[in-house]
């Protein structure tokens, strides 16, 4: 993490002293270009900027307190944490004609997936998005979040990891992390305790394959961006069967702060609504900023981060202030995720099939409140967001592949799904049937 450390260093002599008490330090802006000639009828000129912020985190404040071991990241010498992470917004040239209605798309991880289809640019809305989830591989079409590591007494924490995979076809080699994402780096000398197992049904028994038949790769190590993550794969001999749910569990150095994903998030929303300096973006020229209103939206992973950002209480910045006035979770169900845990792996979710042992489907599930049937624990999504007069309008949209397989229903019916809940007034449920998660990548061969 030195690197880090000398980025934003140079960062605040950049800055010539800018104040500590910023939850964003800089917003440094590295690309301008043309963006969507092809759309012939736009409200004008569209530009994409790129660059990276830099954030400075406070871990005393009451606003900081949700974040897991936030307390065991190295601060300065101010007793603040920092850290950075990508940023692309798509604007018309000429802000004059830009919508004061700014639309935060949550990018599903790395990929941005929303803004730039020509309704959009039509009508002049503006789209931001940010990097959030340390595991993002190192590549400058994703947006990624460079966070600090959790460290005990001065080394970086050590704990146990599992990661799941399936296969559909016979493979010699799977990759330890999940849809391309990195993964956390194994303690070397524990690796010979490392374990393999694999059953064909996730009540079924595992069945412990020998340590001699597979082997643990490390294809990339620790780079000096990638928050200390790594690619690896697993060589199995006679290589891996299809259906079959393999599960790994190792000793792994290194947990990331991924809570600070949502801190990201919340801070560079507050920055663009409120902050009337050279440094916003999206700013006219008589110093007010564009952005009198932020729309958050995000599809199926992205849209259970916003779920859990509200539930959270990320939806109140550092100042107490309202940070999305309005959510769009698109096909999320009733789950939110592994966001903001010691080793936290965002991408990991759970199907019809795997994933079932990752903290992505739990209680609460809708947004009024709710009564745990097995703890007797009475909560909702909204209620740190109403506690805090930051609630925003919610429309929540699933099609009915959630219902089959990311718990959908429980979104409108109580746990035991026997009775349908009474849903607050700020919030609005649709659902398409007959829709399936996403457009299918290519024709089944079945």
């Amino acid at each position: 993490m030195e690197c880090l450390r000398v980025f934003v260093f140079l960062c605040l002599v950049i800055l010539g002293g800018s104040s500590l008490s910023a939850e964003v330090l800089q917003l440094i802006i590295s690309e301008r270009e043309p963006f969507a000639a092809d759309v012939s009828d736009k409200v004008g000129p569209y530009e994409r900027i790129r660059g990276r912020v830099v954030y400075s985190i406070d871990p005393v404040l009451q606003a900081n307190e949700g974040i897991v071991d936030l307390r065991y990241a190295l601060t300065n010498g101010n007793g603040r944490i920092e850290f950075y992470g990508d940023f692309e917004i798509l604007a018309p040239l000429d802000l004059s004609k830009a919508q004061p209605t700014v639309l935060y798309d949550v990018n599903n991880r790395g990929r941005r997936l929303w803004g730039s289809e020509p309704f959009f640019l039509r009508r002049g809305y503006i789209t931001v998005s940010s990097g959030w989830i340390a595991e993002v591989p190192v590549d400058s079409n994703f947006l990624r979040l460079e966070a600090p590591v959790a460290h005990d007494d001065g080394v970086p924490v050590v704990g146990t990891v599992r990661a799941e995979f399936v296969t559909d076809m016979v493979t010699e080699q799977m990759s330890i992390s999940d849809r391309g994402q990195l993964a956390y780096e194994p303690v070397i000398n524990e690796l010979e305790n490392a374990t393999l197992t694999r059953r064909l049904r996730e009540t079924d028994a595992p069945q412990a394959i020998s340590r001699e038949q597979w082997d643990f790769r490390q294809v990339v190590g620790p780079r000096e961006e990638g928050s200390g993550l790594i690619e690896g794969v697993i060589v199995l001999e006679h290589g891996f069967q299809p259906g079959w749910i393999y599960e790994l569990t190792y000793v792994a150095r290194g947990s990331i702060v991924q809570g600070l994903g949502f801190a990201a998030i919340r801070d560079l929303v507050a920055f663009l609504k409120h902050d009337r300096s050279d440094s916003n973006p999206l700013r006219t020229q008589n110093g007010n900023p564009i952005a009198t209103r932020v729309i958050g939206e995000g599809r199926s992973q992205s849209g259970r981060a916003l779920r859990m950002f509200l539930y959270e209480g990320f939806n109140a910045d550092e100042q107490g202030r309202r940070v999305f006035d309005g959510v769009m979770p698109v096909i999320a169900g009733g789950g939110q995720g592994f966001f903001n845990h010691r080793f936290a792996s965002p991408t990991r979710t759970a199907t019809q099939h795997e994933g079932h042992l990752f903290p992505v489907d739990r209680f609460p599930f809708t947004y009024g409140d709710e009564t745990d049937p097995f703890t007797g624990r009475t909560d909702g999504l909204l209620g740190r967001a109403r506690a805090s007069g930051t609630l925003p309008k919610v429309m929540h949209l699933d099609t009915s592949s959630e219902y089959w397989h990311r718990s959908a229903s429980l979104v409108v019916t109580d746990p035991l799904g026997t009775l349908d809940v009474v849903l607050p007034d700020e919030v609005r449920v649709y659902v398409f049937a007959d829709s399936q998660h996403s457009p299918a990548t290519r024709p089944s061969s079945r």
